[in-house]
C-alpha cells in the first residue's frame, strides 16, 4: 500500500514537473518583447507618418490608397544610420539621436536631395546618451528637442532634463520649477499643438500608473488626473504604443491649409506595453484614452471589442487582430494600420528580416478587416471651412479697428471744421474792427460830419452819431464811408484785408 502511494506521488511530482515545464516552454516561446517594436512618426506639417522598425523607417502618406496584405516598396523604406537611435520629426527634417561608441549623444539628419544620412556636429560633444528617455517636440516650438529621463550608466532612473537646440546645435541641462520623479521606458504622444502626453513607464519608486499622465507644455511640466472605469483594470506598463485617434474631414483640411494651431486629438489609441519581466503584456492590451472632455479624461478598455471582432466567422480575410502578428502600427485618419513580417497570419516565417513588410487594415471603431481604403480624393478637399474660419477671425479683429479708426477720422474732421469756422469768425471781427477804426479817424477828421449829436468820451474817442448811422445805412450806395477815406489809408486797408485772407 505504501509503495503503491508513492508511486502516485511519484507519478504526481512528474506530471506537475512536465505540466510547469511545458507552460514555461510555451510561455517564452510565445513572450514577445516589444521594445523591439517600432516607434511610429507623425509628420503633422506634410501629412506622412513614419514606422521604426530594426534598422528600417516605413514611410506612409495621410491622403493614400492602401490595400491589405501589400507589400511595402522599396522607395518607402529609408534604412537607418544606426540600430539604437531614436527618429525625431520636427520642422519636416528627419533626426536621428543615438550614442556613439563613448556613448556620448551624437546627431544626424536624413538629406532627402541626396537620400543620406548626414552628421551633425554638437557643441556639447561629452553628454551621456540615457536609454529608454523620452523626447519631447512641440509645434509650437520646432527647433527644439526635449529629453528627460532614462537609465543612467548606474541603470537609475534619471531626472535629467535636456533641451537640444537645433538652431545653434547645443545640448544643455535645464530646470523646471515642476518636475516630475525620475522615470525611464515611457511613451509620449502630441495630442495638441504644444502639449505632449506622457504614459506609463516605471520610476525608482516604482511604476507610473495610469491614473496619473504628465503634461509637457511650454517648456514646463503639468499633471492630469485620468479616470478609470471601475468595472475595468489598467494596468501600469513600460513602452506602450501610442497612435492618434483625430477626425478625417477636419485634419485634412488642417493639413491642405498647413494651419495646425487648431491641431488636437480626440483620442488617443494605446496598444500593448511590458511588464518588469519584459515577457508578457500589460493588461488590457487595446484601450483608448478619451480627451473629447478636456476636464474629464477617461481610459476605456478595448479587447472586447477587439474579441468580438476576431469571433466573427464572416471576417473578410479570416486575420483576425492579435498582438503577437504586429511589429509596427499607425493610425490614420479612421483606418488602425499594422505592419507583419508575412503577407498571412498562418506563416511563422520572419519576411522582415529579409526586409519585407506587409500591410493590414482594420476599422478604428469595431476592428473588424478592410480589404481596402482610399484617402487620395482628401487631397482635392477644398479648405474653404478651414479658410472660411481664418477669415472670420480676421474680420473680428480688424472690424473694430476700423470701426476706431473711422471715428477718430470724423472727430479729426469736425474738430478741423470747427477751428476754420472759429478762424473766419476771427478774421471777420478783426476786419470789422479795422473798418470801425479807419471809420472812426476819417468820422474825426471830417467836419462834415460831425453832429451835434456826437459824443467824446474821456478818452478822446468818438462815438457814431446815432442819427448819422441810420441815415446812412437806408442809402443803398453807403460804402460805410470808406470812399471818403485818404487814398494811402484806403490802400493800407486793402493790404490789411489781404493778410487777414490769407491766415
Amino acid at each position: 500500500m505504501l509503495k503503491t502511494t508513492n508511486y502516485i506521488l511519484l507519478s504526481l511530482s512528474l506530471f506537475l514537473l512536465y505540466s510547469a515545464t511545458t507552460a514555461f516552454a510555451l510561455t517564452s516561446s510565445n513572450s514577445v518583447n516589444l521594445s523591439s517594436w517600432g516607434d511610429t512618426i507623425y509628420n503633422y506639417n506634410n501629412g506622412t507618418v513614419f514606422v521604426h522598425i530594426d534598422d528600417s523607417l516605413l514611410q506612409f502618406e495621410f491622403n493614400g490608397k492602401y490595400t491589405t496584405n501589400d507589400k511595402i516598396e522599396s522607395d518607402n523604406i529609408i534604412k537607418v544610420n544606426n540600430k539604437n537611435s531614436k527618429i525625431i520629426i520636427t520642422n519636416n527634417i528627419i533626426y536621428s539621436i543615438y550614442p556613439n561608441d563613448d556613448n556620448y549623444i551624437n546627431l544626424s539628419f536624413f538629406n532627402n536631395t541626396s537620400n543620406d544620412w548626414q552628421s551633425i556636429s554638437l557643441i556639447n560633444s561629452t553628454v551621456d546618451f540615457y536609454s529608454y528617455s523620452s523626447y519631447l517636440t512641440t509645434l509650437d516650438e520646432i527647433e527644439s528637442i526635449y529629453i528627460y529621463g532614462g537609465l543612467n550608466s548606474e541603470e537609475d532612473a534619471s531626472t535629467r532634463l535636456l533641451k537640444l537646440d537645433l538652431t545653434s546645435n547645443s545640448i544643455t541641462e535645464i530646470e523646471t520649477s515642476i518636475s516630475p520623479s525620475g522615470f525611464f521606458a515611457a511613451s509620449n504622444i502630441l495630442i495638441n499643438y504644444n502639449t505632449q502626453l506622457v504614459v506609463g513607464g516605471e520610476a525608482s519608486q516604482g511604476w507610473v500608473n495610469l491614473k496619473q499622465s504628465a503634461l509637457w507644455q511650454y517648456d514646463s511640466w503639468s499633471f492630469k488626473t485620468v479616470n478609470i472605469n471601475q468595472q475595468e483594470f489598467m494596468s501600469a506598463r513600460l513602452n506602450p504604443l501610442l497612435l492618434p485617434v483625430f477626425k478625417k474631414d477636419s485634419f485634412s483640411k488642417e493639413i491642405q491649409s498647413k494651419n495646425l494651431t487648431d491641431f488636437t486629438l480626440k483620442s488617443v489609441f494605446m496598444i500593448g506595453g511590458e511588464m518588469t519581466d519584459y515577457e508578457t503584456y500589460s493588461a488590457p492590451k487595446f484601450s483608448s484614452l478619451n480627451l473629447s472632455d478636456s476636464s474629464n479624461w477617461n481610459w476605456n478598455s478595448l479587447d472586447t471589442s477587439v474579441a468580438l471582432s476576431n469571433s466573427e466567422t464572416n471576417n473578410a480575410i479570416n486575420q483576425p487582430l492579435a498582438l503577437d502578428q504586429i511589429e509596427g502600427a499607425l493610425m490614420i485618419y479612421d483606418t488602425f494600420v499594422i505592419i507583419t513580417d508575412s503577407s498571412n497570419s498562418t506563416i511563422d516565417t520572419r519576411d522582415a528580416e529579409n526586409g519585407n513588410f506587409y500591410i493590414r487594415l482594420y476599422n478604428s471603431t469595431n476592428f473588424q478587416s478592410l480589404d481596402s481604403v482610399d484617402y487620395t480624393y482628401l487631397n482635392n478637399v477644398s479648405t474653404g471651412s478651414k479658410s472660411n474660419k481664418s477669415i472670420i477671425i480676421a474680420i473680428a479683429v480688424i472690424i473694430p479697428i476700423l470701426f476706431l479708426i473711422i471715428v477718430a477720422i470724423l472727430v479729426l474732421l469736425l474738430f478741423r471744421k470747427y477751428k476754420r469756422i472759429q478762424e473766419e469768425k476771427e478774421k471777420e471781427q478783426e476786419l470789422k474792427n479795422v473798418l470801425e477804426f479807419y471809420k472812426g479817424d476819417n468820422y474825426q477828421d471830417n467836419p462834415n460830419n460831425k453832429s451835434n449829436n456826437s459824443n467824446i468820451n474821456h478818452n478822446g474817442n468818438y462815438y457814431y452819431d446815432n442819427e448819422y448811422n441810420n441815415n446812412n445805412n437806408d442809402n443803398p450806395n453807403n460804402d460805410g464811408g470808406f470812399n471818403n477815406l485818404p487814398k494811402a489809408i484806403q490802400i493800407h486797408h486793402q493790404w490789411v484785408i489781404i493778410i487777414l485772407e490769407m491766415m
